[in-house]
């Protein structure tokens, strides 16, 4: 009995055996089964090359591209790990020959004996960053001591000098163009000082342009120069020991400055490019200051049952980020509707600048994160697909609860709650707000009380001018009693027309009504001008014989120019044009 039941235990435990062995059978082929389906499904690692190589001097441009080559490859974690991770050491290895095949050999001889992608990284930033610190000083130094040799003509000093700066900006330097352009006008040796005095007089001139001008005003009086005869020629005569005796030295009658004549004044050749380059109407403007990114007041054409506002548009890219604030804007204007909240449509039309009517599609609110993470929310934002860029109202702002300050370097938010403390003695005015505007009246009539600098600026001709004409075109001498200043030269554009001997227009036998004909003609192929015009577009309305001059490159682009003259015409007039 003793037996039997010792022998039915041992089969029991030897059952319980094999069942525990088939259990650890089955757990082990599924850990493998397991891993062979992870080993599959795991994304591979792309042994493609990267878009640059690096050399010793794009080591930030090089660990830019290998971090999107991480992303791209999912494998951006194991570039920071500092040891062998199980399970992910042939992904560390392919990490590691990439890095390595992308670098010059000499280069990866220095690195090959790391085994981690950190190592190599750290390797690499001790080496390279540290010269790259010493390049860029030695740059610095370089870029200051930069000047223009008194014998070196201007083509090679320009060439030397975009040389250094294409070194600066390979090492990492942005220059801003200010400094560009400060810097490069006062390496300019004295001889182009009087070149220089024209060019710091232009607005908003990047460094190429500069460059530009600089070369063809050097081209026309070089040219000027050749062409003329040679002073001790030049009142030779067929008598013996003849000389032309002068009383007073030769000075420029469109400058005033006795070191050159008015064909080699660089003023004048400057003033010459310009008309060419933008026609003679903006080049009027540009000469009285008027800033070309103008804006009109905000107001409500109550003749019409459909609502029309103002705004301003300035000529650049689209860019749906960039928000400009406008302090006579009527509302919110914004080029694209996608991040437009409770849209819905409007009928409203709004004018810009030059004249044309833009109607708006749609007007919904928008929540603007800025820099700082504080979120503005703007209502009844209007959606205008003509307009260039985006305009934040100023009024409208304010009108929820902001208060806009501005300075010399930027324009300030607050909320009208906070607490503002200034001096009152220290307040010069206070304008009130009309309508969507802010309008004051400024009524003077005793000249005392003139600042004398408007007057005396030598360095701006024009400042005189608006005084010459509201005083009814008065001489210089008389001018210069009534403003009791010195003025040395007077430029009026009607002055000048009066004393033409040929009138300007012939005698006309037509009548025509307003906005009855339009004429346009086009000159050319001329030659190439500096900005690269071939052809002369010269449009006239007949009756008030209103028109305009367009330099343009080719003959389809007058008819963009035709468009645009006869809708501002239209606009001027609301008439429409019956035959061109």
């Amino acid at each position: 009995m003793v037996e039997t039941r010792s022998a039915s235990n041992n089969m029991a435990n030897e059952n319980n055996l094999v069942d525990s062995l088939r259990n650890l059978v089955n757990n082990l082929v599924d850990s493998l089964r397991n891993l062979v389906m992870a080993e599959n499904q795991r994304p591979k690692i792309n042994p493609a090359p990267l878009n640059i190589k690096f050399d010793g001097d794009n080591l930030k441009d090089w660990l830019f591209e290998l971090k999107l080559w991480a992303i791209e490859s999912k494998c951006d974690e194991l570039l920071d790990v500092d040891q062998m991770i199980i399970g992910k050491e042939e992904d560390i290895k392919m990490i590691r020959a990439t890095i390595l095949r992308n670098m010059n050999r000499d280069i990866a001889m220095l690195v090959c004996d790391k085994n981690l992608p950190s190592e190599i990284i750290e390797e690499l930033k001790a080496r390279y960053e540290q010269s790259s610190s010493r390049k860029m000083v030695q740059l610095h130094a370089e870029w200051n001591a930069i000047k223009m040799k008194p014998d070196e003509s201007l083509q090679a000093y320009i060439s030397r000098f975009d040389l250094k700066l294409q070194e600066a900006n390979k090492a990492g330097a942005n220059i801003p163009n200010e400094i560009i352009i400060d810097k490069f006008l006062k390496s300019l040796t004295s001889k182009y000082d009087s070149y220089k005095q024209v060019l710091e007089m232009s607005d908003n001139l990047d460094y190429l342009t500069i460059k530009q001008k600089l070369i063809g005003i050097k081209f026309d009086n070089d040219n000027n120069n050749n062409s003329q005869i040679p002073s001790n020629q030049a009142f030779q005569s067929n008598q013996q020991n003849f000389q032309r005796s002068r009383r007073m030295p030769r000075k420029c009658y469109n400058c005033g400055s006795a070191n050159h004549i008015i064909r080699n004044c660089p003023t004048a050749i400057l003033q010459r490019q310009q008309r060419q380059q933008y026609g003679r109407q903006n080049f009027n403007h540009q000469r009285r200051n008027v800033n070309s990114r103008r804006a009109l007041l905000s107001q409500q054409d109550e003749s019409e049952s459909i609502e029309q506002h103002y705004a301003f548009a300035v000529p650049d890219s689209n860019n749906s980020n960039e928000w400009y604030v406008d302090s006579a804007s009527s509302n919110h204007y914004s080029n694209s509707d996608l991040n437009f909240k409770n849209k819905r449509n409007h009928i409203s039309t709004v004018l810009a600048a030059n004249g044309q009517q833009c109607s708006v599609q749609s007007i919904g609110d928008m929540d603007l994160k800025t820099e700082n993470g504080v979120v503005m929310k703007l209502k009844n934002v209007q959606y205008i697909p003509e307009f260039e860029k985006n305009l934040l109202s100023v009024p409208a702002t304010c009108d929820r609860g902001n208060i806009v300050i501005f300075n010399r370097n930027e324009c300030i938010f607050v909320d009208e709650n906070c607490d503002l403390y200034f001096d009152e003695t220290k307040l010069k005015m206070k304008v009130p707000r009309k309508n969507n505007a802010y309008v004051f009246n400024a009524n003077k009539t005793n000249f005392d009380n003139y600042p004398m600098s408007l007057f005396n600026d030598e360095n701006n001709a024009f400042a005189v001018i608006p005084w010459h004409r509201r005083f009814g075109h008065p001489g210089i001498n008389k001018l210069s009693r009534m403003l009791n200043t010195t003025i040395r030269h007077l430029d009026c554009e009607e002055c000048n027309m009066t004393k033409i001997v040929r009138t300007s227009h012939p005698e006309r036998f037509e009548n025509f009504k307003l906005m009855q004909r339009v004429s346009a003609d086009i000159m050319g192929p001329l030659p190439d001008s500096f900005a690269g015009h071939k052809y002369v577009l010269h449009l006239v309305e007949h009756s008030s014989s209103f028109g305009g001059v367009y330099m343009i490159k080719t003959k389809t682009e007058a008819v963009k120019y035709v468009i645009d003259f006869i809708n501002y015409c239209e606009n001027q007039t609301n008439k429409k044009l019956k035959e061109v």
